[in-house]
Formats: C-alpha cells, structure tokens, sequence
C-alpha cells in the first residue's frame, strides 16, 4: 500500500448519499437562516435543522407524512399495548 492510500474499516456508505445530505444542510439552514455571528448561534441553529429534518418535515416516502407521526401512527397500529406509555418514541 502507498503511503497516500487508507485502509477503511467497515461498511461503506454510499458518497452520493453524503454529498446529498451535505447539499441539503447547505441549502436550507445555512442559505436560508445564515450567516451565524457565533459558534453557540451555529450550534443552535444545527439542532434545530436536525430536530426538524428527524421529526417535523413532509416526508415523500411516507406520503408526505412528518416522520414523528407516521412513526406514532405505525405504534398505534401495530403495537396498541404501547401506546401512551412512552416506550416507542
């Protein structure tokens, strides 16, 4: 092996699915929300962007469902006996 080449350990994860979460970070929280004045504001702000992404946007593969709710609909649906003791989301 060169000593420019790596070894990797582990799965890979696919390059184009990171360039295309890093695309999306850009655009919406940085382009749309930024310039930050300081690094508590850009920690901040990146939470946000991630709680939101993770729980509140319409997703397309789940007919235009925010991923909390399809993922409560699917426990009242199939796991009734759990629904309202906090165990599932």
């Amino acid at each position: 092996m060169s000593p420019t080449q790596t070894r990797r350990s582990g799965p890979r994860r696919p390059r184009t699915l990171q360039i295309t979460i890093i695309g999306l970070f850009k655009t919406e929280p940085v382009e749309l929300h930024g310039p930050w004045t300081s690094r508590s504001e850009t920690e901040l702000a990146v939470l946000e962007y991630i709680n939101w992404f993770n729980t509140a946007r319409l997703h397309g593969e789940l007919q235009h469902t925010p991923p909390r709710e399809y993922e409560q609909a699917h426990y009242r649906q199939h796991h009734p006996d759990l629904v309202g003791t906090g165990n599932h989301t």
